[in-house]
């Protein structure tokens, strides 16, 4: 929900970019062959995550990049109904961005992704578990990880904020497909039965995935 409205807030100034520079920006396109990109929106996600991005010129339409972020903070709700920021982790996406024209800011960007979110967890866990059905329970600390793996398909505009800028403002929306799955970091035979309510998603399994937002991007040389 805080990525739409950021996404909403955003738009209007990204129309206002777009019908200003209609010809393309030859810094970014001719000129420069690297850039970087900051996404300041991950910072306000569940998973509170400082995300900067690379990406090198492999030709006029094409660009492969990759973000990488670090997840200082990762909102995590145990069986007692209680919110932790405890979890910590990484996320790396490498992409491929090609522009459709020459002279055209839209892009496509296929892009497959990994994440690793580790919770310190107090709570009661089941032990010695076989097909998952534990021999009994225990209450105690633990580390629970969460890993997050897909694919995305993502298309966006990347639109100059200046007539010779180097700097970028770039509106992306994206559809794919992500598959988690938990464990136990250490203890192999056992098994964290999480209550799921309404609004807890299940940890496991494959799931929608819709990568949507802003980014910053500065083109180096």
């Amino acid at each position: 929900m805080k990525n739409i409205l950021f996404l909403l807030l955003a738009f209007p100034f990204c129309v206002y970019a777009q019908k200003k520079h209609q010809t393309v920006n030859e810094r970014l396109f001719n000129e420069n062959k690297t850039a970087i990109s900051f996404n300041p929106f991950a910072l306000a996600a569940v998973d509170y995550t400082l995300l900067v991005g690379y990406e090198r010129k492999l030709s006029v339409k094409f660009f492969l990049g990759s973000e990488a972020g670090y997840i200082f903070a990762s909102s995590y709700i145990g069986n007692d109904g209680q919110s932790s920021n405890k979890g910590t982790g990484f996320i790396i996406r490498p992409s491929l961005r090609w522009f459709a024209a020459d002279n055209n800011k839209f892009y496509l960007q296929p892009q497959v992704f990994y994440k690793q979110v580790t919770h310190q967890m107090h709570d009661w866990l089941g032990k010695d578990a076989v097909n998952g059905v534990p021999s009994y329970e225990q209450l105690q600390d633990f580390k629970y990880r969460r890993i997050i793996s897909g694919f995305n398909l993502v298309a966006g505009f990347a639109l100059p904020l200046g007539q010779h800028s180097r700097n970028y403002i770039d509106l992306y929306f994206g559809l794919g497909i992500r598959n988690k799955k938990s464990l136990i970091a250490g203890e192999p035979t056992s098994v964290y039965n999480r209550a799921i309510g309404i609004f807890d998603p299940e940890d496991d399994g494959v799931f929608p995935s819709v990568p949507i937002g802003v980014r910053f991007i500065y083109a180096i040389d």
